[in-house]
């Protein structure tokens, strides 16, 4: 949860690293799909897409 809170107080980077950490120990689409919402932030479109269907695939939506 630190993540998202990191990202509504402006600070996606930090937001990026606790999302990452959580999502390296356990893949949950949710994870990813906050991840994805992150990468728009820092202005990364691409890692945003790649997270949105890390999402989809985990929830087994392809």
């Amino acid at each position: 949860m630190h993540g998202n809170f990191a990202l509504l107080a402006g600070r996606p980077e930090a937001a990026r690293a606790s999302l990452s950490r959580s999502y390296a120990l356990r893949p949950r689409p949710e994870t990813a799909q906050n991840l994805a919402i992150v990468a728009e932030a820092c202005g990364d479109p691409e890692a945003a897409a790649r997270w949105r269907a890390t999402a989809r695939a985990l929830r087994g939506i392809e």
